[in-house]
């Protein structure tokens, strides 16, 4: 058999070298037609893949897709899983507030769905409030009193404390006095204890020196 009776079998007629596509495969007449986030071309097993993961009821599971930039793969697969969860009862809201018991580990609640903006909201209304209610509180008359009756009985308490100890010391033969600084304790002049320590003389006040003086070399 000669080599041009070996490709006669084979021979293709002109028509058969080109493919034709039918348009009635389709269920479009024009691609306007098409949304081009409902469609992605040519990942059927993926788009199965993506179907199937978004069926699964347990938790513990996760959807990872890669793909060439520009494929539509983001787009197709949010568009999927907001149709998904738009046919699903909506979940409730997370909101994190401040935890004064461990301030790095901020509190989480879950209000009803929807509820979380409306919290926030009533949140930052309420510190409003609070801040325009304590400066009215500090401004009123009913604060200045009070704070007045705290100082004079804080005051008052040191002075029956020092008196007390005044009373003390007189028995024992010293003498207080206060000063700007903590108090010192001198002894009492003509008491036993004067004889043996003399008292020592007191920082002169306003300067930085001791009250005691060396000679004066003034002419």
């Amino acid at each position: 058999m000669t080599q041009r009776d070996l490709r006669t079998p084979h021979r293709l007629l002109p028509e058969q070298l080109r493919w034709a596509c039918d348009p009635k495969t389709f269920p479009f007449k024009t691609t306007a037609e098409l949304k081009a986030d409902e469609v992605i071309v040519g990942q059927d097993r993926a788009v199965r893949a993506l179907e199937l993961a978004l069926t699964i009821q347990q938790p513990g599971y996760n959807v990872y897709i890669s793909g060439p930039v520009g494929t539509g793969r983001t787009t197709y697969a949010r568009k999927k899983v907001q149709a998904v969860a738009a046919a699903k009862p909506a979940p409730p809201d997370w909101c994190y507030v401040y935890n004064f018991q461990q301030p790095d580990q901020p509190a989480a609640l879950s209000p009803p769905s929807g509820s979380g903006v409306k919290f926030r909201k009533d949140i930052d209304e309420l510190m409003d409030e609070l801040k325009d209610a304590i400066r009215k509180v500090f401004a009123s008359e009913t604060f200045e009193t009070r704070r007045r009756e705290l100082v004079q009985s804080f005051e008052q308490r040191i002075a029956d404390v020092w008196q007390e100890l005044e009373t003390k010391a007189d028995g024992a033969g010293r003498s207080l006095w206060r000063a700007d600084h903590p108090g010192a304790v001198q002894p009492a002049p003509g008491g036993a204890a004067e004889r043996d320590h003399p008292p020592r003389p007191r920082a002169a006040r306003g300067s930085g020196r001791s009250g005691a003086q060396g000679p004066d070399h003034r002419a």
